[in-house]
């Protein structure tokens, strides 16, 4: 039930993106609880749902609906690897600045 809104979401915000913001409800709690699994959460909230809504953006800019794969999916995918790709770039300044 979920998954198919969600999809039908991402199809009428890649026409009007008046509907970028219902699917953006839809999956803020997805993007809280990915964040939990990731142990991302270290600051503010709102910092992480503003950062979580431009990768939404992004990922909306690339996904392409006729994919094998449903939008939750693939963003999920893209806020993994931007998580993991922050992360080491962290650790990499890290070392560096060590």
């Amino acid at each position: 039930q979920m998954q198919s809104e969600i999809e039908e979401l991402v199809k009428r915000s890649l026409e009007d993106q008046s509907y970028t913001l219902y699917l953006w409800e839809k999956m803020k709690p997805l993007c809280l609880k990915w964040a939990h699994k990731l142990g991302h959460i270290e600051g503010d909230r709102e910092d992480l749902y503003q950062e979580s809504y431009i990768l939404l953006i992004r990922a909306l800019r690339c996904y392409e609906v006729c994919q094998n794969m449903s939008f939750e999916a693939y963003f999920k995918m893209v806020y993994i690897a931007r998580t993991i790709f922050t992360v080491s770039a962290i650790k990499k300044l890290t070392l560096a600045i060590n």
